[in-house]
């Protein structure tokens, strides 16, 4: 008898650290930081893009300013600027590919660009 109540108390023993470990064990899982999901998502920029003999036009209609933007033109071609609200105006000749080659508009037309801005985190596309 004396034997079989050391039996049930070593059990209840156990029985009782096994619950304490998995109790800390919940515990610790529940404490960790969780990931900051507070990364903005990207989204489009509220801009209307247009084309003329003067350059590439692009109309910031937010009431900010665009900081760090990639203007990207027929894909190839690149400008990199912050743009005031309103109107901005950027002369064809300043786009240029990686190699250095500028865009010319006498002998090749503007068939899309696409901006990307760093603040806001948007991004636009237009194609005529």
């Amino acid at each position: 008898m004396k034997q079989q109540r050391k039996k049930q108390n070593g059990f209840s023993k156990l029985f009782i650290i096994f619950l304490v470990l998995i109790v800390l064990f919940i515990i610790i899982l529940s404490s960790k930081p969780k990931p900051d999901n507070s990364t903005p998502q990207e989204e489009d920029l509220n801009a209307r893009v247009g084309s003329n003999v003067l350059g590439l036009v692009i109309y910031n209609d937010d009431e900010t300013k665009w900081i760090g933007c990639t203007v990207n033109l027929n894909s190839d071609y690149k400008i990199y600027a912050d743009m005031d609200p309103g109107e901005n105006i950027f002369s064809y000749g300043k786009f240029t590919k990686r190699d250095g080659t500028r865009f010319n508009y006498l002998t090749t037309s503007p068939k899309e660009a696409s901006i990307r801005c760093e603040n806001p985190s948007a991004t636009s596309y237009v194609e005529w």
